[in-house]
């Protein structure tokens, strides 16, 4: 339930559990997906290749046509080839070298430089 976002409301009346217990759960689901999340191994390491991109989410009008410019949400991530598939995503508020390194270097295990737009692996 949580995960397809049905509201407070809706989780009472399926589940038939009071308001104080929804909350109780949403509460306990959110901080294990943190958990999780926070816990999980770091990607990269010797003989290990990781794919890195970034991309925009935005909504169309009428679902068709151009991206609309101001309603979009910038995405960076990767994806660890083989060991797993391990990944990440996180949003950005922009796509500028600083953010972008503080980002590798935190969820990584590598030594990472920006060479002409295109990262360099140490």
């Amino acid at each position: 339930m949580w995960a397809n976002d049905y509201s407070n409301k809706q989780m009472m009346k399926e589940t038939g559990l009071s308001k104080n217990s929804v909350c109780d759960w949403l509460t306990t689901t959110r901080e294990v997906c943190q958990n999780y999340c926070h816990n999980q191994d770091m990607l990269g390491g010797p003989g290990r290749y990781i794919e890195m991109d970034e991309f925009s989410i935005c909504k169309r009008k009428y679902n068709r046509g151009r991206q609309r410019i101001g309603a979009s949400q910038w995405v960076f991530g990767g994806v660890e080839r083989g060991h797993g598939g391990l990944s990440f995503a996180f949003r950005v508020a922009d796509r500028k070298k600083k953010t972008l390194l503080r980002l590798i270097k935190r969820e990584l295990q590598i030594d990472v430089e920006m060479v002409d737009g295109i990262f360099k692996l140490k």
